[in-house]
């Protein structure tokens, strides 16, 4: 007998979250499809890449459930890598994309027992559709259990390193003692199988275990809504030069609130956010904010830099030189969801742009082959020295290319250039090699 308001169904399986990782040597198709799956609660991407052996690494730290590999113009190129998978990862669901489908394609998916193979033609709608009907077969069984691997701390730990903090910091942030989390590291670069921080950082970007959420859309200001603004920043020139503009425009204001607090009464929340000479305490402070951001800045900003201040939330950038002329053509821009960005600025970030998406006439920074060769060593985790007797040159002479590196790239040290440089598809893949580790 049907209780009130039954439909007599069965109950639906639970919704629990399905980890899947993507393979595909199309960097802005996984980059894309990650973005995609990411904005969805049912998908945790944990990770995607381009090579062979970093597919390998991701499943052995992160034990995805299904692995979609896009194995480009014919399956059988791909004969290898997907045995080697298959061998070391017996119950991932396997989904393979492909633009040919040829004889031993067809006899290597057979013997793979491959899951699904669905051609480049069927588009990115159909593909997510495949995959959320095996990620419901999947939830019907019981969730496997996940006892190797990264835990959560130590990616947040790996994800707070890559962003550029320090150790302190990063206990600061977890609430942890520093000594936490130097052993934590430890751990990190065994399970990792690296042997210092920046190597640490390089395998993380490579194997994509340190992208950034999806930033949710701003919310936007109705027509006809006064504009307010909650102003955060340190005590300098530039934030004095800000509020003075803003009262003399008559501008509601409030400086550097209360986390969770901002104006007191009904409909007079800020509608745009201004950053002033940002320290991290106040990029940590909009972490969660939901309105649009307008970055004000007093010294200029590498294209590296204006990037990551874009992938943080923020619309809007100007200089503080030419801050009340610029402030409130700006504000409204931003608080109407239009992306704003001084002159100064514009031509870096294009080419930024052109260099994630592959566009090698204007992929900048340009790098000489010897800086690249060190930006690979720094990757691979090699010291100074190490660097310099592999390459036959002087520590001193790879220290000096090393600061030239640092400066094209806009960082202050190995790390920072080893994440900017993935960042900016810098860091080109070699040839895809297997190991029997």
């Amino acid at each position: 007998m049907e209780t009130p308001g039954s439909t007599g169904d069965p109950p639906s399986p639970e919704k629990r979250t399905v980890r899947i990782a993507i393979r595909s040597d199309r960097r802005l198709f996984h980059d894309t499809l990650a973005a995609c799956l990411a904005a969805r609660p049912d998908f945790c991407v944990v990770g995607h890449v381009t090579a062979a052996q970093d597919l390998l690494d991701l499943c052995r730290l992160r034990r995805p459930e299904i692995v979609l590999f896009d194995a480009g113009a014919d399956i059988a190129t791909s004969t290898r890598l997907l045995t080697e998978l298959r061998s070391r990862h017996t119950p991932v669901c396997l989904i393979l994309t492909y633009e040919h489908l040829t004889r031993a394609g067809i006899t290597l998916a057979a013997r793979l027992g491959v899951d699904a193979l669905v051609p480049h033609s069927h588009g990115l709608d159909a593909l997510q559709a495949l995959l959320q009907r095996h990620a419901e077969a999947l939830r019907s069984n019981p969730a496997p259990a996940v006892d190797t691997g990264l835990t959560d701390q130590e990616r947040q730990i790996i994800a707070a390193l890559s962003a550029g903090h320090t150790a302190d910091r990063v206990a600061e942030l977890l609430e942890i003692s520093r000594c936490t989390v130097e052993n934590i590291k430890r751990r990190i670069y065994q399970k990792m199988r690296v042997s210092n921080q920046s190597h640490a950082i390089a395998r993380a970007a490579a194997l994509g275990l340190v992208d950034r959420k999806t930033i949710p859309r701003p919310r936007l200001v109705e027509s006809g809504t006064s504009l307010r603004v909650v102003v955060y920043g340190p005590e300098t020139t530039t934030r004095r030069r800000l509020v003075l503009a803003l009262l003399d425009a008559h501008v509601p204001l409030i400086i550097n609130p209360e986390p969770g607090r901002a104006w007191v009464g009904p409909h007079l929340d800020p509608v745009v956010a201004v950053l002033a000479d940002p320290g991290p305490e106040q990029w940590d402070a909009i972490a969660e904010i939901a309105v649009p951001i307008l970055l004000v800045g007093s010294r200029p900003m590498s294209r590296v830099e204006a990037m990551t201040a874009l992938g943080r939330g923020v619309v809007g950038m100007i200089d503080a030189d030419r801050l009340e002329q610029n402030l409130l053509p700006a504000l409204t821009l931003t608080a109407t969801g239009h992306l704003t960005v001084s002159s100064t600025l514009a031509d870096g970030l294009v080419a930024g742009v052109r260099a994630r998406n592959g566009d090698s006439d204007r992929a900048l920074p340009e790098l000489t082959s010897r800086e690249r060769d060190i930006l690979k060593s720094i990757a691979s985790g090699d010291t100074v020295r190490q660097t310099a007797r592999t390459l036959g040159i002087a520590q001193k002479t790879v220290e000096n290319i090393q600061a030239r590196l640092f400066r094209k790239l806009g960082v202050h040290n190995r790390s920072g250039a080893v994440a900017s440089a993935h960042s900016l598809g810098l860091m080109g893949d070699d040839d895809e090699t297997l190991s029997a580790g």
